[in-house]
């Protein structure tokens, strides 16, 4: 399926390499794990064998937590906010999606909000979504939160454990 949309969307092996490309060049992405969590590694490593299979490839880097922070909030010379990855395993949540994407909120900016976005609509899905009782109305809010990240963004659940939390049905 991934690999369809990879087609369809233009991004094929041009030169037979096994690297998928896109504009031309070849699709290279760095994903960061830490050290010290062993499960964030093997998750790492089992991320990194899936886009190989479909023509991505990941450079896996493992590395103490303080490497991995200043690759997260890089400065560039400029001053401005230029993280050095592109796709990163940190903290693996919990089983409710709540705590999880309360970390893109507005107010998490800078702190654990590492993809730095935010606004206000994202902000009222979650605090809605806080509040909602009701199983399948909490799934739809959830969702649309998940739908309403930008496009460029970094951050955002990259699976789910069918039965383990309250989006488990999609």
């Amino acid at each position: 399926m991934a690999a369809k949309a990879l087609d369809a969307a233009g991004c094929t092996d041009a030169n037979g390499d096994g690297i998928r490309d896109y504009k031309g060049k070849p699709i290279r992405l760095r994903l960061l794990a830490r050290t010290q969590s062993p499960g964030e590694q093997r998750a790492a490593n089992l991320l990194a064998g899936w886009f190989k299979n479909i023509g991505i490839d990941v450079k896996l880097s493992v590395v103490d937590d303080g490497i991995f922070l200043d690759r997260i909030y890089n400065v560039n010379a400029a001053g401005d906010y230029a993280p050095d990855f592109d796709m990163l395993l940190f903290w693996t949540g919990s089983p409710d999606p709540g705590m999880t994407l309360s970390n893109e909120t507005s107010r998490q900016i800078k702190y654990w909000g590492v993809s730095s976005w935010g606004g206000k609509r994202y902000d009222d899905l979650w605090n809605a979504q806080s509040t909602t009782i009701d199983r399948e109305a909490r799934e739809a809010i959830v969702w649309e939160m998940q739908k309403s990240m930008p496009a460029g963004s970094f951050s955002g659940p990259a699976c789910c454990v069918s039965g383990l939390s309250s989006t488990a049905r999609r």
